[in-house]
């Protein structure tokens, strides 16, 4: 079905070359850009090519400067001041993280779907500075347990860490009440938007996050080895980088130095420019699409196929909570997850599967060792879903 009331899906699936080769169910991992991003890619290298890197990106100024103002539209960001481009979200949110001030009497409060990376970062300081993690666990439905979460709120917190969307569940975490639990706290507040940013309407000014992080290869289908990084400016200019260059400070004189205003001074010097202008137009490809319309598509396909897959037997939908987006977690009993994902990509479906190491504290309670992951995107069709929950059944015969 190529229609659809608010997205042309004829005109995106042009637009998404790829789209047509096979069925695409891993935008959790790495969507599939548009050829408008290819095509700004390939013509900034071009240019270095004739004349240069640096004459290539004197000459991009606009371009490059351009994503900040995209960046900052997507989020409903205050000023460009507020964005800074990173290789990754996970660089994004260690250049914060690492960056905050604690002791060993402080607190810091994570939940028990935390990202690994994030995890093992957060471990990683524990180590060095001897502050306390608390992880808040889920209630009953599988949502985040407010409640407790407020009863961990004391004097000793400093920072908050939630992610919005886990990589290995489809739930959609509640954003906007953690924010506004903590308007009566002094703790920082920092949300990973790796998995929703692209997918679902972020507004950091209703969710009143002080940071947050955000990839490019992801739902919003840009390159790989990008992301980009929020903070709220009187925030970031309360913070000291962990490391700094040309690109996030000015020297002043012998012995000092000014560090650049806003988030800016979490950037770096050398930046990959193709890639930041490939990023630039994937995002002003989701703006001018328009971030509701996304959502509204994403959702529904997500909805589908989790409910499809439900009515399987032999299938086990482990996705908990009680709002979700367009990941959808499973696994089928007799079958490992390496063997459906490569059945399926025979069959030119692409899903991936998520493992107990890349989610100890989500999956260690839960008791799973692994789950298939497949996750559509607003380019996928109604068909396509069908197509993939049809190959489950079958591999479920």
């Amino acid at each position: 079905m190529l229609e659809d009331q608010m997205i042309d899906l004829k005109k995106i699936r042009q637009d998404t070359p790829g789209s047509s080769q096979r069925i695409h169910f891993n935008n959790a991992g790495s969507s599939l850009p548009p050829q408008q991003v290819i095509r700004k890619m390939e013509e900034y290298l071009e240019l270095e090519a004739q004349i240069g890197g640096y004459n290539a990106a004197d000459e991009s100024k606009s371009e490059i400067n351009s994503f900040y103002v995209e960046a900052a539209k997507l989020i409903n960001a205050s000023s460009v001041e507020e964005i800074a481009f990173s290789e990754s979200a996970t660089h994004a949110w260690q250049k914060i993280f690492y960056s905050l001030e604690l002791g060993p009497k402080d607190t810091i409060i994570l939940f028990d779907n935390e990202y690994i990376s994030f995890y093992l970062s957060v471990l990683q300081q524990q180590k060095r500075i001897g502050f306390k993690p608390v992880i808040t666990g889920s209630n009953e439905q599988g949502d985040i347990d407010l409640d407790t979460f407020k009863k961990t709120l004391d004097s000793s917190v400093k920072a908050v860490l939630l992610g919005h969307m886990p990589t290995q569940s489809g739930i959609l975490n509640p954003a906007e009440e953690v924010g506004a639990i903590l308007q009566d706290h002094s703790a920082k507040y920092i949300l990973d938007a790796t998995q929703t940013v692209g997918q679902y309407p972020i507004d950091v000014e209703k969710i009143q996050c002080d940071a947050l992080c955000g990839t490019g290869r992801k739902f919003l289908r840009g390159p790989r080895g990008t992301g980009f990084l929020y903070a709220k400016q009187n925030f970031a200019e309360s913070l000291n980088p962990v490391v700094i260059d040309l690109g996030s400070a000015h020297w002043t004189s012998e012995g000092k130095y000014d560090l650049f205003p806003g988030t800016r001074r979490f950037e770096c010097w050398e930046k990959n420019y193709a890639a930041m202008i490939g990023l630039t137009e994937a995002i002003r490809y989701a703006n001018e699409l328009g971030i509701e319309n996304i959502w509204e598509r994403t959702h529904k396909l997500g909805t589908m196929l989790r409910e499809g897959l439900r009515n399987i037997d032999g299938v086990t939908i482990c996705d908990p909570g009680t709002k979700h987006g367009a990941i959808v977690t499973f696994t089928l009993k007799g079958h490992s997850c390496l063997d459906i994902m490569k059945t399926l990509y025979q069959q030119n479906i692409t899903i991936h599967y998520s493992m107990r190491e890349y989610a100890p504290l989500d999956f260690g309670k839960r008791g799973l060792e692994e789950a298939c992951r497949a996750s559509p995107h607003y380019f996928n069709l109604e068909e396509e879903v069908d197509q993939v929950i049809h190959a489950i059944k079958h591999l479920a015969c």
